[in-house]
């Protein structure tokens, strides 16, 4: 199926006449080069073989050429080349006129003259007529010289660079060769790219490991860790690249006061969970919260899940007794296992973590693309256990109120609007376990993103300025989250996010500030923060978690956070914003779409005794559908 680039017919203009300069330009490509190549031929070559074409005189085919002729002939066409080529160069020198006057008469004067074409003048070349054999070569080869040479450069490049990929492609590296250097077609593996003004200097993606690091499991078997992550550079993205900046787009709208984000999910995932229903309910809920937003505060909302790769936390113990037998903590499930006698932490399971968000988000994408979404079925949004809640009432009123507008809107001859039918979701988690977000981070356009999932964060435990975590972070181009709690100082936060954040004006939603102090701490601590972020003139994303400064643990050793404080800091967090002529833009909310009985207080008035009711949480505690509901109801009426 190939064969050679040039056989002797298809170089007969350039070959046979002797042409040594235009054809060391050609490609010496001998084997292996595809058929269908020979038709990108240049305009260089074409001319010069149309040229000789016209030009060559015929012959009978009874007439024998004499091989000494031959012989001559190619003489002759050497040193009219290099005859032509020093009067190019002398050619060039002459600027004026009179000069070229000068010439002319030179070879009026010389036409009497003996032809020699060992001079190397252009004079030499025209003052005599040599033998018409001969002359006729002479022609042809200037002819083909005179192309300019900015044109035979910039034709022989492009074909150049082009037959050269095809040829590795098809000659020398088979596809399989060919997605091990690079993943996929969009992703550059090449350290030598070009790369963007927004990748700091001295990083890469490994850069971290020179950094003092927290949280980072004790791998017993550091070969099969390492044996893993190279496996997981080799597997497909989990988000594209697209994505990713779409989100960033959105965030800079966030940041601008004309969007509102909305982020929640589980604590933790569980492989477990990793079921059409439960996928179901957390899209369900997301669904909701965002359509009372929209309806209420009449501002778009951007949908981010904790979800598909929440798999890992981080623990203030590395280990913790059970039993009478001391254990390592319980770090999350792409980590180590939840019983006693699976905590030893498993490289194994960061594969797990990674397959089991791929089915999340393939789930998650078929229902959005199948009508999941659909605002004209709002209705059938089932709300199950929650028919019983206070809110219950209003969110119907509001379904039947958006519904009679879509009715309306389409009686008006309104045509059915896709972005009615799907909604855009977002996933995230925490950027916590670095030799996983390493192998999933990739370079495309000369910047590094992380492919494993839209958005990250990095946590109160894991801030340092001087430590491997805001090393790795500072580095990528996705959008990430930054907690931000009572421990936090004014100065402490501007420097962290001037370093994350190195060039605030050509990435407008980098950075989003997650705040959760407590709710007896916001009133003293959010002031003093909003304040030295608006000094330094950074427009960031305020997003309020009134979670984890509000966990608590009860006599019978149940976590769990009241949902009076959980409403009382988020209530706080809106108030001091307005004070403060700043705007909180966003939620960061642990929730389910489960009736857990997991938080106490809310509209179905939960205590310490219903904890042991539904307490299926594999960390800590989330609200239920009828807590969420009531606490979106509150951000409605603030906007």
């Amino acid at each position: 199926n190939s064969m050679s680039w040039r056989d002797d017919k298809s170089f007969n203009g350039i070959e046979k006449e002797g042409n040594e300069n235009v054809r060391n330009k050609g490609l010496k490509f001998t084997k292996n080069v595809p058929r269908f190549l020979q038709a990108y031929r240049t305009d260089v070559e074409l001319d010069h073989e149309s040229s000789l074409a016209l030009k060559r005189p015929t012959k009978p085919q009874d007439e024998k050429e004499n091989d000494n002729d031959e012989d001559e002939l190619d003489e002759v066409q050497k040193e009219a080349i290099l005859a032509y080529e020093a009067a190019q160069k002398e050619a060039l020198a002459k600027e004026t006129e009179g000069e070229y006057k000068k010439q002319d008469e030179s070879v009026k004067a010389k036409r009497k003259a003996p032809l020699s074409f060992s001079t190397g003048k252009i004079d030499d070349v025209h003052q005599a007529k040599p033998p018409k054999k001969k002359r006729k070569a002479v022609k042809d080869l200037v002819i083909a010289q005179a192309l300019t040479d900015q044109k035979k450069k910039a034709t022989w490049q492009k074909l150049y660079y082009l037959i050269q990929f095809l040829f590795c492609i098809m000659a020398t590296q088979s596809f399989e060769d060919i997605a091990r250097q690079r993943r996929f077609w969009a992703l550059e593996t090449n350290e030598q790219q070009t790369l963007s003004p927004e990748v700091p200097p001295q990083w890469t993606p490994s850069s971290w490991r020179k950094f003092p690091i927290k949280q980072q499991p004790p791998y017993p078997d550091a070969k099969a860790f390492d044996k893993v992550l190279n496996k997981l550079q080799s597997l497909p993205p989990l988000v594209s690249v697209q994505e990713i900046e779409r989100l960033r787009d959105q965030l800079a709208e966030v940041a601008d006061g004309k969007r509102f984000l909305l982020q929640g999910g589980d604590c933790a995932e569980s492989f477990r969970d990793c079921r059409p229903d439960l996928i179901e309910k957390k899209l369900r809920i997301m669904m909701q919260m965002s359509l009372v937003l929209v309806w209420g505060a009449r501002m778009p909302t951007t949908r981010v899940a904790r979800m598909a790769g929440q798999f890992a936390k981080p623990r203030s113990q590395e280990t913790e007794v059970i039993d009478g037998v001391e254990v390592c903590t319980f770090r999350g499930e792409n980590v180590n296992g939840f019983d006693k006698n699976d905590r030893t932490p498993d490289p194994q399971r960061l594969l797990e973590g990674y397959y089991h968000s791929a089915a999340t988000m393939n789930y998650g994408r078929l229902l959005l693309d199948s009508g999941f979404a659909d605002i004209h079925d709002a209705g059938k949004w089932d709300l199950g256990f929650v028919q019983n809640s206070i809110r219950s009432e209003q969110y119907s009123h509001m379904v039947s109120a958006i519904q009679d507008s879509l009715h309306f809107v389409h009686t008006c001859g309104v045509g059915y609007d896709t972005n009615l039918k799907t909604m855009d979701l977002f996933i995230s988690h925490e950027g916590l376990g670095l030799g996983y977000e390493e192998a999933m981070t990739r370079k495309v356009n000369g910047k590094y993103y992380n492919v494993g999932t839209d958005f990250l964060w990095i946590g109160d435990r894991t801030r340092q300025l001087d430590h491997a975590h805001v090393e790795y972070f500072r580095g990528i181009a996705n959008p990430i989250g930054v907690k931000v709690g009572p421990s936090m100082k004014p100065d402490e936060l501007v420097e962290l996010i001037q370093k994350l954040w190195p060039n605030p004006s050509a990435t407008p939603g980098k950075i989003t500030l997650i705040t959760r102090y407590g709710e007896s701490k916001v009133a003293a601590m959010l002031p003093a923060h909003i304040e030295a972020v608006q000094k330094a003139g950074l427009k960031v994303v305020w997003s309020c978690d009134p979670y984890h400064g509000n966990t608590i643990t009860t006599d019978n050793g149940y976590k769990t956070r009241p949902f009076s404080r959980i409403f009382s800091e988020l209530r706080q967090t809106l108030d001091i914003h307005v004070a403060h002529g700043s705007y909180l833009g966003g939620v960061h909310f642990e929730m389910t779409g489960e009736n857990v009985t997991e938080c106490i207080g809310g509209p179905e008035q939960l205590d310490e005794t219903d904890l042991t009711e539904r307490y299926t949480t594999a960390c800590d505690p989330r609200m239920n559908y009828a807590q969420i509901c009531t606490t979106s109801n509150l951000i409605n009426m603030n906007y």
